[in-house]
This record gives C-alpha cells, sequence and structure tokens, in this order.
C-alpha cells in the first residue's frame, strides 16, 4: 500500500486517526506496564521456586507439595471466573478480534497474571509470552470501553495492547507488530497498523527502563556462516520442521488426553502441578519457560546424550503441562526445543567440531527461528522475533532457509499451526455472529472478488458494502460496479463474515473456523 492511499484512507474517516494515535500511546503506557509487571512477577516467582527447592528435607517436600495442591485449586477458582484466561491466550486474542468470544478484560486480566505466576512459581513448563499478549490485549479492551470507543476501534485497541504485550515480553517492537499482522489479522491495515506500532514501541521502551536493553538471549560469538554449511542447514531445517510437527500433535494430544480421560478438572490440575515436584529434583533444567535453560546452554557444553534427554523431556513436560489448561503460553518453550536441536545437530556433525563454540550459537539461532516457523507457522514472524531476540541480523540466508523449510514442510503435510488448532478447538459449533461492525479489505489481483460486478458476489449473509475507495476517490458502490485490483472497499458485516471477507472468498464453502 502506497504512502499515498494510506494518507488518503485517513483522511477517509475525520477524526479516527488522531484517536488511534493517541489510543496507541495510552496502550503503550499501560499494556507495556502491565505486561512488565508481568514479566517482573514471573522472575521473582522463579527465584523463589529456587530458593524454596534449596531445602529438601522431608517436612519442606510434604510442604511444598501441599502448596501446589493449593496452587492448582487457586488456578481452577480461576479458570472458573474468567473462563478465557486459560492457555496461552493467543487462540483466545484471535478469536475476540474475530468476534468469536466475548473477555471480560478485567478478570481475564486478574487472572491471568495470577495464575500465570503460580504455575511458574510452581515450575510447570510454560512461557510468559503469550499470557503477556493477552494481558496486553485486556487492557486494550479496558481501555477502549473507558474511553467509549466504538466495536471497531475496539478491535484495533485490542491488537495494539497484544502487540505492546509482546513487545514487552521480548523486547521485540517490530516482531510484535508483525505478529499482530501476520498471525492475528492475517492482512494489512494501517489502521492496524499505527496504533500497533505506537504501543508496541512505549512498551518496549517501558520493559527496556525495567530490564535493561540487552536481548532476551545474549550470545558472546559473533554469528557468521560458510555458505558451505548450506545443505546442512537445509537438512537441519526439515529435521526441526518434523520435530515442530510432532510438537502441535502432542500439544493437541495431551489436551485431548486431559479432556477425555481425567475425570475432573481440578484433578488434572492437580497431577499437572505435583507432576513439577519430582521433576525439581531429578532434571530442574526442563521447570519454567526455559530462559534460564538457553543461557546454561549457551556458556557450558553438554554431552550429547543429556541433550537429548533435556528435549524429550521438556518437549513431554511442555505438552503436559499446557494439556491441563492452565495460564500459561508455550512461545518460549517452543524456542528453548528449537535451540537444544540446534546445539544438538551441532554436535553430531565433524566438521563443526573445529569452532563449536561458532557452529553451536549459529544452529541454536537456526533452531529456535525454525521451530517457531514449524510451529506458528508464520515464517516472517519467526525471522524478525528470532533476530531481535539474539540480535542476530547477519546471519539472514540461513536463517530463512530453515524458516521457510520448515514451513514450506508443514504446507505439504496439510498440518495447520497451533494456534488456529487450538482456536478451533476452542469454538461452538455454531456462533450466533449478531454484533455488527464496519471492516474493510484491500483487493489484490488474486482475490476472488477482483473483477466481478459487486451484485455477482456471494457475500456472507448480512454483509453489506458501504463505500467504494478507487484512485484515491471514494464512490457510492452499486450493484453493477465492477471490482477492480487496488479498490478499497468498506463493509458493515457481522463479526463472524470477516474471516470469509478477509479471504476475498466468493465460495461459501471455505467457511470460517468452526
Amino acid at each position: 500500500m502506497s504512502s499515498n492511499h494510506t494518507a488518503k484512507l485517513f483522511q477517509s474517516h475525520a477524526g479516527l486517526p488522531l484517536r488511534l494515535i493517541l489510543d496507541g500511546i495510552i496502550i503503550g503506557v499501560f499494556a507495556g506496564a502491565f505486561a512488565s509487571l508481568y514479566r517482573y512477577l514471573l522472575e521473582q516467582c522463579n527465584h523463589l521456586r529456587l530458593l524454596a527447592l534449596g531445602h529438601n528435607d522431608l517436612l519442606h517436600i510434604a510442604i511444598y507439595a501441599l502448596l501446589l495442591l493449593l496452587f492448582a485449586w487457586i488456578c481452577l477458582k480461576l479458570l472458573e471466573w474468567a473462563p478465557l484466561s486459560g492457555g496461552s491466550g493467543i487462540p483466545q486474542v484471535e478469536g475476540e478480534v474475530l468476534g468469536y468470544f466475548q473477555m471480560n478484560s478485567g478478570k481475564t486480566l486478574s487472572a491471568k497474571i495470577i495464575g500465570g505466576s503460580l504455575a511458574n512459581l510452581s515450575g510447570l513448563s510454560l512461557g510468559r509470552e503469550g499470557p503477556s499478549i493477552q494481558i496486553g490485549a485486556a487492557v486494550g479492551k479496558l481501555s477502549s470501553r473507558i474511553l467509549k470507543r466504538d466495536l471497531s476501534e475496539e478491535k484495533y485497541m485490542i491488537s495494539a495492547g497484544s502487540a505492546a504485550g509482546l513487545a514487552a515480553a521480548f523486547n521485540a517492537p517490530m516482531s510484535a507488530v508483525l505478529f499482530i499482522l501476520e498471525e492475528v489479522h492475517k492482512s494489512f491495515s494501517p489502521y492496524l497498523f499505527v496504533p500497533a506500532m505506537i504501543a508496541a514501541m512505549i512498551a518496549d521502551g517501558t520493559a527496556k527502563l525495567i530490564f535493561g536493553t540487552n536481548p532476551v538471549f545474549h550470545f558472546p560469538e559473533r554469528l557468521g556462516y560458510d555458505q558451505r554449511q548450506l545443505p546442512y542447514i537445509l537438512i537441519f531445517g526439515i529435521l526441526v520442521g518434523l520435530l515442530g510437527l510432532l510438537f502441535n500433535f502432542g500439544i493437541l494430544y495431551f489436551q485431548k488426553l486431559f479432556k477425555n480421560y481425567i475425570p475432573s478438572r481440578y484433578l488434572g490440575l492437580a497431577l499437572t502441578f505435583l507432576s513439577s515436584l519430582p521433576i525439581a529434583f531429578l532434571l530442574p533444567e526442563i521447570q519454567g519457560g526455559g530462559h534460564g535453560l538457553v543461557n546454561r546452554l549457551i556458556h557450558h557444553r553438554y554431552a550429547i546424550g543429556f541433550l537429548a534427554l533435556l528435549l524429550v523431556a521438556k518437549f513431554l513436560f511442555t505438552c503436559f503441562s499446557y494439556g491441563s489448561g492452565v495460564q500459561g503460553g508455550i512461545f518460549l518453550p517452543i524456542l528453548v526445543l528449537g535451540a537444544i536441536s540446534g546445539l544438538i545437530f551441532a554436535s553430531l556433525i565433524p566438521s563443526m567440531q573445529t569452532n563449536f563454540e561458532l557452529a553451536a550459537t549459529q544452529y541454536m539461532v537456526l533452531g529456535m527461528a525454525a521451530m517457531m516457523s514449524a510451529v506458528v507457522r508464520s515464517p516472517l514472524l519467526a525471522i524478525m522475533l528470532v533476530s531481535e531476540m539474539t540480535a542476530s541480523f547477519n546471519i539472514m540466508l540461513p536463517l530463512c532457509l530453515v524458516v521457510f523449510t520448515a514451513y514450506i514442510l508443514g504446507d505439504r503435510l496439510k498440518v495447520d499451526g497451533i494456534y488456529e488448532s487450538l482456536l478451533e478447538r476452542m469454538l461452538p459449533d455454531e456462533h450466533p455472529g449478531v454484533i455488527r461492525l464496519l471492516h474493510s479489505i484491500d483487493i489484490d489481483p488474486y482475490s476472488d472478488f477482483a473483477h466481478q460486478r459487486l451484485d455477482e458476489l456471494q457475500l456472507p449473509h448480512h454483509c453489506l458494502c458501504v463505500s467504494l475507495e478507487r484512485d484515491g476517490c471514494e464512490q457510492t458502490p452499486r450493484g453493477s460496479t465492477i471490482i477492480r485490483p487496488g479498490d478499497h472497499l468498506l463493509f458493515l458485516c457481522e463479526e463472524s463474515a470477516i474471516p470469509l471477507l478477509k479471504s476475498g472468498s466468493t465460495d461459501h464453502s471455505k467457511q470460517a473456523p468452526r
């Protein structure tokens, strides 16, 4: 979209651009503050857990086990109080934007922070990034209600809050905006981009004031690559892609296991929390999100057998922890699994042993990106996020190679991204879709809408095209109007129609996820 078109698009709705800029500033401040608070609480919970586990006599172990049962009960009550606070929060945010859910922002915000903190204090293998995104989204929705914005603007504010939450969690503002565009909305709009960018930058600045300016993962080696390694990198992308697809299956399998085979929700939570107790003494490295584990892997060399044990145990414990439905995400565990995979691969290749530290660092970074691409199915996000988190911008060619290899593998095997699959499982069989709002789309040359008369489009029910902008001029659409590439259409529609409009589809067999 050209800058002139963007400027004219903003001018077409008087007052909205200025409000969105103001909204972005407000949300950046408050969502950044809440996400930073959550990040701080998780760090303190991690320290407190390690301190508590320093006493390994029978009395302290028994007290700790009782506390774990209490934490499981509190999380159960939080899930009953705020049902949409469970899991990572990313499917809930996507469903909220699409109109499938209506979260209670105050309850969800409180439950997410408290439940996620207790899960981390207990040592479950869950990350802070997905919850931070939902925390930011809840702040965005709460702000829209306080400021009395309409439903269309509320979607932009929820998205801006999500970007602010991710930026504060990862110190990655550009990735946060890309996440909103590529993963949540799967489309670009200046109304979406501007407040999200402003909010992400402010939230990132807030987090850096508190936690410092270093990247989330600091690699001492300056990364580079030898073109002779590209065949190995391609093979590595395939292997990590398969691991990512297996991870998606594992998450969905354990979720189904908890739902169908454990008779009560509290029993499932209790088993999950108690499982962390033996792990704390047998393999404490796999507890928590895994940020500390990656830093240890960077600075210490471990035997391949131990690395393989870490990979399998972290994989299973993450799937088990997430399957229970407790508040916590999988973003960070995904990256950790990719880093371990890269370290194992580098250890197995004889030609890499002469400069192992450099090779290991490079493949850890590549593994993170490939794993993210395979699991989430957002390749651009994977490239940008890992680059920002590791400050590794000089290995772009191998990074793109592993990311798109893993992505294409999943595409060929027809495996959906994990968040799409999780969202589909959360949705009811039927959705009323009674809330109406304005939604805009841009017609590209490959859209099913292109070169058709407006009255020939099989639009979803109760969907009306109210405006058409072409070559900078707004006109009233008529039934005989031919839709052309480059047109900007504005629809009044129900929320449930948005996925169909985004796809530019005239085929109603292409239904929104159910």
